[in-house]
């Protein structure tokens, strides 16, 4: 009995260790495929799959590095994305680790609802700018940037109509 109880284990830990396996490459094949289309032609980037190439080739970021997109200089573009998001993440983690340290290290009065505002603040921060913007774009209106403006604001309002729907579908059980 204890031997086909170990055989049955075996082979449930080989099935599920397949099927992750499968789904993780699943998961990680497009990503992959972007990297290997990256040293590819365009003709070769719309004719196979594959993520290897016969031929690879460098010619991709030479171009994107000489003229992409026109008058887009990409080294300014990754220097100015890099010296927003760099400090952004250092703050976030330094806030975090503190946060964390509070919250797991010491017992205090309304701790829960504090953990659940502070989780909140994690899961909508775009619903909180998109409310910002959307005002700011109402206040200050430029006819130059007014489709993507609008748009915007229509966006917002549909999410914001999205999660009330969805709150009370919840809040109502």
């Amino acid at each position: 009995m204890a031997a086909e109880s170990k055989t049955k284990h075996i082979i449930n830990l080989i099935l599920r260790y397949t099927v992750l396996i499968l789904v993780g490459f699943v998961m990680v094949y497009p990503l992959l495929w972007m990297v290997g289309a990256t040293f590819k032609s365009n003709a070769e980037i719309f004719s196979s799959i594959g993520l290897f190439t016969a031929h690879p080739s460098l010619d991709g970021y030479k171009a994107a590095m000489q003229n992409y997109g026109g008058t887009i200089n990409v080294w300014k573009a990754m220097l100015n994305t890099f010296s927003y998001v760099i400090p952004k993440v250092v703050f976030t983690m330094i806030s975090a680790t503190i946060t964390a340290y509070g919250f797991g290290r010491f017992e205090f009065k309304g701790r829960g609802f504090l953990f659940a505002v502070m989780m909140a603040t994690l899961f909508l921060p775009q619903v909180v700018s998109l409310y910002d913007m959307c005002y700011s774009t109402l206040l200050h209106f430029d006819m130059e940037q007014w489709d993507e403006k609008i748009t915007d604001c229509i966006n917002y309002l549909i999410l914001l109509k999205a999660l009330v729907k969805e709150e009370q579908a919840y809040g109502s059980h």
